[in-house]
């Protein structure tokens, strides 16, 4: 009898998604907490809101796992809240696809609950999660899941290798500035060279469990930048478990100042006022950072290890050097401090190519594509 009921769900769904626009139930860790995936979150809420609203699609309804004033960890109480959720909804709707923001948050679906046998089901993954200890449930969330999203081609590329048992399902769908924070940002456009200071930016989680985004190499560097440049700053952006290691590392350096949490507005000053945006780091699966300071034309530094050269073109829009190589740091910081006229070409260089290839048109197309859904 359940068999049965569960074939004639998959039937019924198979005869909505033949007669009208699909229906998505979109499964977040949380909108409007603190995080990048949050962000990528909020752009993807944005995107599934406008289609439903052109009529693309019939029903957009989202869970999450988090809300909106929480920043720790999820407790017990939140995951059954989830999963209780979850399962309601798929009790009561029936959806073309329930997308995951995460791995970690898909493992629901290999639940022995009845609800979620036979659901269409898609996961956006982030390089990151990826690299971080598996468990079984992971794996058999990742197999059930009949795609798997990727931030990058990058991303995509490592997936890949890593779990070439899944190859078939990966689909990259690099991401694009937030369309609120552009929004704001585009109601102060400042000029791509006007009122640069001689600094360095780089706004980062600093998180003492993932020290790879280099800001240990710029410390490390800053001491000759300063030497040639006694006015050069360091604009250290973000907050975290591992601050505290950093500023001991500052200890004694000139023009180092670690400013924290910097929210839209004082982000958009910062990025309108540094030369260069420099975050070297070996974990970044896209980087909006670098999106988000081309868009103010900032030329940008990143590694070969990670997404960064998929945004920014080495020689054209900024410079790609070897991950934790301090000395190749200090090469590129100084030619940018040096030149501030090239460092204005090459930002506006970067601005065009992210209008051109990473907007929110651009962003929604991959996705739809990506999950069939035009």
């Amino acid at each position: 009898m359940a068999r049965f009921r569960q074939d004639k769900i998959a039937i019924t769904r198979a005869t909505i998604r033949g007669m009208s626009a699909p229906s998505v139930l979109f499964a977040a860790t949380g909108f409007d907490i603190a995080g990048g995936i949050a962000a990528v979150n909020r752009t993807i809420r944005g995107t599934f809101d406008a289609a439903r609203e052109r009529g693309e699609l019939q029903r957009v309804d989202y869970v999450r796992l988090l809300a909106d004033f929480e920043t720790a960890d999820p407790n017990w109480w939140a995951k059954a809240s989830f999963i209780r959720q979850l399962r309601r909804q798929l009790r009561d709707e029936s959806y073309d696809w329930v997308l995951f923001d995460l791995v970690g948050l898909a493992r629901a679906m290999t639940l022995p609950i009845p609800e979620f046998r036979n659901q269409r089901f898609a996961i956006f993954t982030h390089w990151h999660e990826l690299t971080m200890p598996l468990t079984k449930r992971h794996h058999a969330a990742m197999q059930s899941a009949e795609v798997l999203l990727t931030n990058s081609q990058f991303s995509a590329g490592e997936f890949a290798t890593d779990f070439p048992q899944l190859r078939g399902k990966v689909r990259p769908v690099p991401l694009c500035i937030e369309p609120r924070r552009l929004s704001r940002w585009n109601e102060d456009r400042r000029p791509f060279s006007d009122a640069r200071k001689r600094a360095v930016l780089i706004v980062s989680r600093i998180d003492q469990r993932q020290q790879g985004k280099g800001h240990r190499a710029l410390l490390a560097a800053w001491p000759d930048v300063v030497r040639e440049f006694p006015d050069a700053e360091l604009w250290i952006v973000g907050d975290g478990s591992g601050r505290q290691l950093l500023e001991q590392q500052a200890t004694g350096l000139n023009g180092v100042s670690f400013l924290g949490m910097a929210d839209d507005d004082h982000l958009h000053e910062l990025y309108s006022t540094a030369t260069v945006y420099a975050m070297p780091s070996e974990q970044e699966g896209f980087g909006l950072v670098y999106a988000e300071a081309m868009w103010h034309g900032m030329p940008c530094i990143g590694s070969s290890f990670d997404a960064a050269s998929e945004l920014i073109v080495d020689g054209e829009t900024g410079w790609i050097i070897p991950y934790d190589d301090p000395v190749a740091l200090r090469e590129v910081l100084l030619q940018a401090l040096s030149d501030p006229d090239r460092c204005a070409r090459m930002g506006a260089a970067g601005r065009r190519r992210v209008e051109q290839e990473f907007d929110a048109s651009a962003f929604e197309k991959r996705l739809f594509d990506a999950l069939e859904l035009t």
